[in-house]
């Protein structure tokens, strides 16, 4: 067969990328909130929006009452839980899988039919054909077998060149270099800047107007 009739399986296979790293809580927690997505952004919208939310309170003569604080402390509070405390529990929870089972180390293998994670506690073999997407993060590389879920592998992993052969495994068109949800993170933000208005509207028209409260009182010059 001459050089240029050769086929796909002629071509001398790719070298696999192989690494092993001692995974710690850090490493599935980021990889946990860059799968989040957006909402570190929303985020800066919650505090935005609650910034306004108590100026036009305290102009309308509520300050800081009982009733203008509680919406404002409850998104604080599920924006706490959603990007900091779930992921950090739930971090904590896979590494303790791991130390029960008495290896922390997990490895992480690529090469050209798919990639293996292997661990002391479970090993997963993924073709690249299966995955839906893929998307880089800052400190994490996720591979989506399904819209929701992914598999999370910790860049520091790799050396810069190792990288750039993981990537060059992953099908062409499943590479996305960082991006986020944006469609989701924009209706997040719809839907907690019409919250806030609403709460506003709903305690504004709950205030007794000011003639009513402070009946005019006249005055004989005579």
């Amino acid at each position: 067969m001459s050089d240029g009739a050769k086929t796909e399986a002629d071509k001398p296979e790719a070298v696999p990328v192989i690494a092993t790293i001692e995974l710690t809580e850090g490493d599935v927690r980021a990889g946990l909130i860059e799968l989040g997505g957006g909402v570190w952004r929303l985020g800066a919208v919650v505090a935005v929006v609650a910034g306004v939310f108590l100026t036009f309170a305290g102009r309308n003569g509520r300050l800081l009452s009982p009733a203008a604080i509680a919406p404002v402390a409850v998104m604080v509070v599920l924006y706490a839980t959603f990007s900091f405390l779930i992921p950090s529990r739930n971090a904590k929870n896979q590494i303790d899988v791991l130390k029960r089972a008495g290896d922390t180390n997990v490895t992480y293998r690529f090469d050209d039919d798919g990639f293996t994670i292997r661990s002391a506690s479970a090993t997963a073999s993924v073709a690249y054909r299966a995955l839906v997407k893929t998307r880089r993060g800052k400190s994490t590389l996720l591979l989506f077998t399904t819209g929701q879920i992914a598999q999370l592998v910790p860049l520091r992993a790799f050396t810069t060149d190792e990288s750039a052969r993981v990537l060059a495994f992953l099908p062409p068109d499943q590479k996305a270099i960082g991006g986020t949800p944006w469609k989701r993170v924009v209706v997040l933000w719809v839907v907690l800047v019409a919250a806030f208005l609403a709460i506003w509207l709903f305690l504004n028209s709950e205030t007794p107007n000011e003639s009513a409260t402070h009946p005019r009182r006249f005055h004989n010059d005579r």
